[in-house]
């Protein structure tokens, strides 16, 4: 993506080596083989122009498995005096443009994976606009890249969850499509190829689209999309539009590497510029200037990115540095964006890391890049000076908290979390292991702590996949010290109840309010089990909660964190709950499930037991029901946002024979 202009690398037919990378996700030639997608798996596919124009989701295949149902969460205000550095604005903003899963290979990504060997991002509380940029093969019998492709409803569950936007992407050039059937005006002024794009992203439930144009065009193409793109932001003026600056408005391929007079006119027609990689230091400030020349608020429109893909830690000088962007001691004149920080999983080939050891160099890396080199977002900031091509030299890096605010949604009860990071090695419910197969799903991800890990002393925390409550991962505590772990605006009343499942003892919650006091309320001793305390609040009631931290002197388990306002929801049995399709071969089944939708927090899938699935919408894969006799019993379990489950709905799979 922009290759062209950092490198001068070749262009074939038009197509430069980054529009190459887009349509054939490299590939790693000792990675452990993925196990293979169900015979009836439902899967994510890209779309033609000619899928486009007849784009219904009555006749889209799988269509209904790929919703996002996840609304967008309201963010809380920002909040100097719980920030993990006080100082920092929280007017620039940070888009990242990058993968989901890590199943670049994948020619038909799915929403879940029966491995634990898949990628979940852990930190989107930085991040404010999340998108694809990688190809999707069309559902048709030809499987060519399309134009348009979805961003995978998995991590647009997670990124809704955490108050970011999720982005489709607009692709060109692509085979076998003809650019004019995408920008055809009407007979009545609409734009038929628009439309079905607006109704795409309400009805699978994505904010918008990274529109990265970057092959040359025709003038008059130019100006049809311009004018399309125009069209679809006025008749729908909630669907956020992300421009890559890649062709100018005669439709020339010409990188600009900032904002200025040349690229400008897009931001008539889209809400941001992603701007080219090769920008320098004037570059930053004049982009800044002339976006408040022509009227328009840098912070949101301008996004000047670091590409992690090609340098990793090592970012040159120029032409991606991001202190750039965020003069040491300076106030930041524009916004921030990241292309590919996944490509830390690839260069890395944790696709091929199955078990927990195996991903701990990935998972701290992944907390170098977020929380700098001291993995402490309170203490970011690089060790030493940068080293020219060291991919990997974290102790060179800021950390993104260095630079960008941390954000969270937990501004109203009821919230729960179990500190499920949406993959595990099996899963458990209420504290008993209820599977032992490996699984990856961003769409059960919890809120994760706003900093991993801001923490004093000689405490420490993590993940712990070999433990859980609920989900596949815990929160271990160890040492002596405080733990900072989630931003909160939580104004209390005398029903509001904190309660705390753990294992182990030497625990306390700490209660940061709004008006500067701390409190620490103690947490019983369960040193041989899990075990749920429930700690009244009506102290104080009246006040705000603004952070929660847990301090530890020993070994604490922590499986659940919840504030609520001390009534259980009692969400209702689902009904009309279903087996559409079922698919036999000897003793295990595919499943197509369904049911009525209602709001909820998710809904679980179990069987004698037997976990099976977690999602937020009204059907669901089974990938291999295991037989257990004449008639196998599916559980439908609605679960309330306060962790309540309701009445299973049930259904019997009765099996041939």
């Amino acid at each position: 993506m922009g290759m062209l202009s950092r490198r001068g690398f070749l262009v074939l037919s038009g197509v430069s080596s980054a529009a190459l990378a887009f349509g054939a996700p490299r590939a790693h030639a000792d990675k452990v083989p993925e196990p293979p997608a169900g015979a009836h798996e439902p899967f994510v596919h890209g779309y033609s122009a000619s899928d486009l124009l007849t784009w219904r989701p009555e006749t889209d295949p799988f269509a209904a498995h790929f919703r996002s149902r996840v609304p967008l969460a309201t963010r809380i205000p920002a909040f100097a005096a719980t920030q993990a550095n006080p100082a920092l604005s929280a007017a620039p903003k940070l888009s990242v443009v990058s993968s989901d899963y890590g199943y670049g290979e994948d020619l038909f990504p799915r929403r879940h994976y029966d491995v634990f060997s898949a990628n979940t991002d852990r930190f989107w509380q930085y991040l404010d606009v999340y998108s694809s940029w990688h190809g999707a093969r069309t559902a048709g019998p030809s499987h060519d890249w399309g134009v348009v492709n979805l961003p995978n409803p998995a991590w647009t569950d997670c990124a809704h969850r955490n108050g970011v936007l999720s982005l489709g992407c607009w692709f060109w050039p692509r085979d076998n499509n003809e650019f004019d059937d995408l920008v055809r005006r009407a007979g009545d002024g609409s734009y038929p190829v628009a439309d079905k794009l607006i109704a795409m992203a309400g009805y699978f439930g994505f904010d918008g689209y990274f529109i990265n144009q970057e092959a040359s065009i025709s003038p008059a193409q130019a100006t049809a999309l311009m004018a399309m793109l125009t069209y679809l932001r006025h008749k729908a003026p909630t669907i956020y539009l992300q421009w890559y600056d890649a062709d100018l408005p005669d439709g020339t391929l010409d990188y600009q590497n900032r904002v200025n007079a040349a690229n400008a006119p897009w931001l008539k027609a889209c809400d941001s510029i992603f701007v080219n990689y090769a920008w320098s230091r004037s570059g930053v400030t004049d982009s800044a200037a002339y976006a408040r020349k022509i009227g328009l608020d840098p912070y949101r429109s301008v996004f000047l990115p670091t590409d992690i893909e090609d340098y990793g830690f090592g970012q040159p000088q120029p032409p991606t540095d991001p202190r750039w962007v965020f003069p040491e001691g300076g106030t930041a004149p524009a916004s921030y964006g990241m292309f590919q920080h996944s490509q830390f999983w690839n260069h890395g080939n944790y696709g091929n890391a199955v078990t927990p050891e195996q991903q701990q160099p990935y998972f701290r890396t992944e907390r170098h890049l977020w929380s700098g080199p001291n993995e402490n977002p309170s203490r970011t900031g690089r060790l030493h000076a940068q080293k020219a091509g060291s991919f990997t030299d974290f102790q060179a890096w800021d950390g993104i908290a260095h630079y960008v605010v941390e954000k969270s949604v937990i501004g109203s009860l009821p919230f729960t979390t179990r500190f499920n990071t949406g993959k595990g090695t099996g899963f458990w419910l209420a504290g008993k292991q209820s599977s032992t197969s490996p699984w990856a799903s961003a769409s059960a991800q919890d809120i994760l702590p706003t900093w991993q890990w801001w923490t004093t002393g000689s405490a420490s925390a993590d993940y712990d996949h070999s433990l859980a409550y609920d989900g596949g991962t815990s929160l271990r505590l160890s040492g002596n010290g405080e733990v900072r772990l989630y931003k909160t605006k939580l104004l209390l009343d005398r029903r509001t109840r904190l309660s705390v499942t753990s294992l182990g003892a030497g625990l306390e919650v700490g209660l940061a309010f709004a008006d500067g006091a701390t409190e620490w309320v103690p947490v019983p001793a369960h040193p041989g089990a899990w075990a749920t305390s429930v700690l009244p609040l009506a102290t104080s009631s009246g006040r705000t909660i603004a952070a929660i931290s847990l301090r530890v002197n020993g070994v604490v388990h922590v499986g659940e964190l919840a504030l609520n306002s001390g009534v259980a929801a009692n969400p209702l049995q689902p009904r009309n709950f279903r087996i559409d399709k079922a698919y036999f071969s000897g003793d295990t089944a595919e499943l197509l499930l369904a049911w009525d939708f209602e709001p909820v927090w998710y809904y679980d899938l179990r069987s004698e037991g037997r976990w099976l699935g977690r999602v937020l919408n009204d059907v669901h894969y089974v990938k291999s029901l295991q037989r257990t006799g004449p008639s196998t019993p599916v559980d439908l379990v609605p679960v309330a946002f306060d962790g309540t489950e309701g009445p299973a709905a049930r259904v019997g799979l009765n099996w041939p024979g």
